[in-house]
């Protein structure tokens, strides 16, 4: 309750940040780009056959030309609806990312204001509109849900990943992760991650064949800006394989270190930022929306080098001045894998160092024995609570409100699946 006063007041705050940037800060390329995707829709046009300036699927399309609609009705200028509209998405990823802050054994009320009130999430909202927070939102309700002592129905995992999927494919790595987690041996998981894909691609369909070529060249094979970040700047011919390859081979990684489900999707948002060919400055978002809900301190310190980066970036598309932020863009990219690196270490060694659990030490941290996962069952069937559960095993000493949690944990005990015939079960302390 004595939270409630700091939630009302960091709600106004984010909002009015964000609403104040999107009233004075004018509308740039996407903003525009999106009034011409809104004026083909309004004369019954193919929108990939008609600009070069919509590279997304379906859905998003649909929602700013609705957004036109209100703009023209209530005299609001589009740009600022647009950026109004993914304000309250914004806030809505915020409640979500509390929720599953809130299951997995960490501060609900720290994480609502880690994201909300994060300056990168302002800015990008404020000032760019781009809309990775709306594509993520299905994605954080899967998290959630999965996380559920009881599990929802199974097919909404497969039903939410493929909405994501759909509003922006630049979450399918993430899409991948999270339905590796949801679903197991990793053959379920990528029977279900190839329906998701299919779903993107007959979500094309009404727009064939004319719409085709569009598709291709501005869709599939788009990849934002090259050359200027990362790898693509200083090593593009093996840049795409090498991030193809990390980011299909995550999930089994991830599942070989023991983490849990939310570190495992920080992982996935942090390696495909630190590892992805092409830029886009939105894409600096990812790391902020999967990995608000634990927040380290290289959490900390990106959003710090973000931030600068992103009003960088747009101070020189305003003044035309790119130096400066070349050498910020890949300032942060090296923080980035700085922090990969720090993540894929840190668990390595808690897993090598946990205490031992009855018959294997990782069973209740994604790994086989006294947990496994049987024919038809998802893995939140059989690990309730299990981000909580993981922190009590690891120990993390870099988080002190998880150590503080753990220690008003009682020991749990978790059924095994074969517990009805008299299986042991495994215990924590």
């Amino acid at each position: 309750m004595r939270s409630r006063p700091l939630l009302v007041t960091a709600v106004l705050v984010g909002v009015f940040a964000r609403l104040a940037l999107a009233s004075t800060v004018p509308g740039n390329f996407d903003q525009a780009s999106y009034q011409v995707v809104a004026s083909i829709l309004d004369h019954g046009g193919n929108v990939y056959a008609e600009t070069a300036r919509y590279n997304y699927g379906p859905i998003w399309m649909y929602v700013i030309w609705a957004l036109s609609h209100v703009s023209t009705w209530t005299g609001i200028r589009f740009d600022v609806m647009t950026r109004a509209a993914l304000t309250l998405v914004d806030l809505t990823d915020s409640l979500v990312i509390a929720a599953i802050a809130a299951r997995a054994g960490f501060d609900r009320t720290r994480a609502f204001l880690a994201f909300f009130l994060n300056p990168v999430s302002i800015l990008l909202t404020g000032m760019h509109g781009q809309f990775e927070d709306l594509a993520a939102l299905p994605l954080l309700v899967v998290i959630w849900l999965s996380l559920r002592p009881q599990p929802a129905w199974k097919g909404w995992p497969s039903l939410l990943c493929s909405l994501a999927l759909i509003t922006k494919h630049i979450m399918i790595f993430s899409t991948w992760m999270l339905l590796a987690w949801v679903f197991v041996p990793v053959r379920r998981a990528a029977l279900y991650f190839v329906l998701a894909c299919l779903a993107f691609i007959a979500s094309f369909a009404p727009f064939l064949p004319t719409g085709g070529p569009g598709i291709m060249q501005h869709v599939v094979f788009y990849g934002g800006i090259h050359g200027l970040y990362g790898l693509g700047h200083f090593a593009p011919e093996v840049t795409f394989p090498l991030f193809l390859v990390v980011m299909l081979a995550l999930p089994e990684l991830a599942t070989r270190w023991h983490m849990p489900l939310v570190a495992r999707m920080e992982l996935a948002a942090v390696a495909l930022v630190a590892l992805i060919p092409g830029f886009g400055e939105q894409y600096f978002i990812l790391p902020i929306l999967f990995a608000s809900a634990r927040r380290s301190r290289w959490f900390a310190v990106y959003t710090v080098a973000a931030t600068v980066a992103v009003v960088d970036f747009q101070l020189d598309l305003t003044f035309h001045v790119l130096a400066p932020s070349l050498l910020l863009l890949n300032a942060v990219w090296i923080l980035n894998l700085w922090w990969l690196a720090h993540i894929v270490l840190s668990h390595i060694t808690r897993c090598s160092n946990a205490p031992q659990v009855v018959g294997n030490p990782g069973a209740l941290l994604g790994g086989t024995s006294a947990c496994d996962v049987g024919p038809g069952q998802t893995r939140s069937e059989l690990v309730p609570r299990a981000e909580h559960i993981c922190d009590e095993v690891t120990q993390d000493q870099g988080h002190p409100e998880s150590e503080d949690a753990s220690r008003e944990i009682a020991p749990r005990r978790l059924l095994s699946p074969n517990d009805d015939q008299g299986s042991q079960h495994v215990e924590l302390g």
